[in-house]
């Protein structure tokens, strides 16, 4: 059979392949691991300037409706939020970490605890948040940077307790 004279070379072929798989798998779990509390950091410290530095120029945001914002439109939303926030923490709970060759995806459970700069009403409000993010990490030289996030499901929020849905807020 001419099959058994090109298994090797087939065997030779594939092995490699499998093993930068392997290898880029391992490599994007030790980066997502590392990055993780400085994600964290980020937040609480709303640094803006660290999300601009992880992103891709064609980053994409799009919410659980399916509607998309380009990369410029999502830094000014979350300069915005960023300025209404007097005080925030987070905590990423990580699922799902699958990368091949130069793509990374993981699914992010994100709990939010934030207080609110004092708004129109002259009070601080206290929130809580749960987002269910689905992020594309692009291989960008020797780094990973995020191309995408999507909100693959609605989350729940509260304000001061009570049931909360962000996306209607300031828009009236």
């Amino acid at each position: 059979m001419k099959l058994n004279r090109h298994l090797p070379l087939l065997v030779a072929l594939i092995i490699p392949m499998s093993m930068a798989s392997a290898d880029t798998q391992t490599d994007f779990k030790k980066f997502i691991n590392g990055i993780k509390p400085k994600v964290v950091s980020a937040m609480k410290n709303k640094n803006l300037k660290f999300f601009d530095s992880i992103s891709t120029d064609d980053f994409t945001f799009t919410d659980s409706d399916g509607k998309t914002t380009d990369r410029k439109t999502s830094m000014d939303q979350m300069k915005q939020q960023f300025g209404m926030t007097k005080s925030m923490s987070v905590t990423l709970k990580l699922a799902n970490i699958k990368a091949t060759d130069d793509t990374g995806v993981i699914d992010s459970i994100n709990n939010y605890k934030i207080t609110t700069k004092p708004g129109q009403d002259k009070k601080t409000h206290h929130m809580t948040m749960v987002t269910y993010e689905r992020i594309t990490w692009k291989k960008m030289g020797k780094t990973w940077k995020v191309s995408n996030i999507t909100l693959y499901k609605k989350g729940k929020a509260t304000m001061d307790g009570k049931p909360y849905d962000p996306s209607k807020a300031g828009n009236g």
